[in-house]
């Protein structure tokens, strides 16, 4: 957001820019960057990039926030303590979230983490993918973290 270094907004646009790929080729996901979720009546979120379903999409009021969480949540670390972190992605998955990417571009890691407590820890020289959710999105984490 307001005060982040340059390679958190580098990083960001690089996976909405994978993401938006994807979704025009799949036109049952929208790509939304710095959009704030109202999880719940007491929690709110605004993920760096948030992948929604576009019928979803076409019940929200527009007048209103986004209710509930997006189906994929991306948090790129910059600024941001352990513990909040931890505490978005409780959020983002008790709210609905099929799966949160939390990105560290300094460390050069993706943690995916998923309902129910599971997770893996991807390195650069994985590839990205959710074959479950995103059937055919595929990102090389070593393209993402050239920069």
């Amino acid at each position: 957001m307001g005060n982040a270094k340059a390679i958190h907004e580098i990083m960001k646009g690089l996976i909405c820019e994978a993401l938006t790929i994807f979704a025009a080729t799949n036109r049952a996901y929208f790509v939304l960057s710095e959009s704030m979720f109202r999880v719940t009546d007491r929690d709110a979120c605004v993920p760096d990039v948030s992948l929604v379903d576009r019928q979803w999409l076409a019940t929200v009021d527009p007048e209103m926030r986004f209710p509930g969480a997006p189906i994929l949540a991306v948090e790129v670390v910059s600024s941001e303590s352990a513990s909040r972190i931890a505490q978005k992605i409780e959020i983002y998955l008790s709210g609905g979230a099929k799966v949160v990417w939390v990105v560290y571009p300094e460390r050069k890691l993706v943690d995916v983490h998923y309902p129910g407590g599971r997770s893996r820890r991807l390195h650069a020289t994985d590839t990205l993918t959710e074959p479950e959710l995103l059937d055919g999105f595929s990102l090389l984490l070593k393209d993402l973290f050239a920069f």
